[in-house]
C-alpha cells in the first residue's frame, strides 16, 4: 500500500498504485526486447541482405540506438511522474502536488471544509482484485478524481475523521467566544 504516514508533521502521503509503475516497466521491457531482436536479426541474418552490409549494419544500429534512448528517457519520466504524483493529507489540508521533470509543476490545497461528498469508484473484477481504485472528491464547485488510488476505503475514513475533527474545533471555538 502507498500510504506513508508522517509522525512528526502528523501528515498522510498517497502515491498511485505500484500497479501503475509496472505498466510503465511493461513498456519500457517491450522496447529493450525489440532493440535486442533487431540487433540479433541483423546478425544472424546478415548474408540474406542483399544490399551493402555496413549500410544495414549502421542503419540497424541506428534504429536501435533510438529505441533503447527512447526506452530508457521514457522510463525515468515515468519513475520521476510516479514519485512526483503525491496527495498529502495535513491535519487541516489536503495537498494535491502533480510535477514532471520539465513540463508541469502543480500544487493545489484542498480546504476540508469545502468537500461534501467522497466516493470510491471501482469498475471490474481487476480493479477489486488488485485493489488500485478511483477516488472522487465532489466540493462545492467541482468534482476532483483520482485514479489508481490504493484501497482508498482507508483514505476515505481518515478524510471523513479529519473533516469531523476540524467541523468539531470550529464549533467548540465559537461556542467558547459566544460565553
Amino acid at each position: 500500500m502507498s500510504y506513508y504516514k508522517l509522525d512528526s508533521e502528523n501528515c498522510i502521503v498517497i502515491r498511485r498504485h505500484f500497479l501503475y509503475l509496472f505498466f510503465d516497466f511493461l513498456k519500457f521491457s517491450f522496447f529493450i526486447i525489440l532493440a535486442f531482436f533487431l540487433y540479433w536479426f541483423t546478425t544472424t541474418y546478415k548474408s540474406a541482405f542483399s544490399w551493402d552490409l555496413d549500410f544495414v549494419k549502421k542503419s540497424i544500429f541506428m534504429f536501435t540506438f533510438v529505441i533503447l534512448n527512447y526506452a530508457f528517457l521514457k522510463f525515468i519520466l515515468s519513475l520521476i511522474n510516479y514519485h512526483n504524483n503525491i496527495i498529502i493529507i495535513h491535519e487541516k489540508k489536503i495537498s494535491i502536488i502533480r510535477s514532471t521533470l520539465i513540463l508541469k509543476d502543480d500544487m493545489e490545497a484542498i480546504d476540508p471544509m469545502t468537500i461534501k461528498k467522497i466516493d470510491s469508484v471501482s469498475r471490474g473484477i481487476i480493479w477489486n482484485t488488485l485493489g488500485y481504485w478511483n477516488l472522487v472528491i465532489e466540493q462545492m464547485d467541482h468534482m476532483r478524481t483520482f485514479h489508481f488510488i490504493p484501497h482508498p476505503e482507508d483514505l476515505i475514513h481518515i478524510l471523513r475523521e479529519q473533516k469531523l475533527t476540524i467541523f468539531n474545533q470550529y464549533y467548540s471555538k465559537k461556542s467558547d467566544e459566544e460565553e
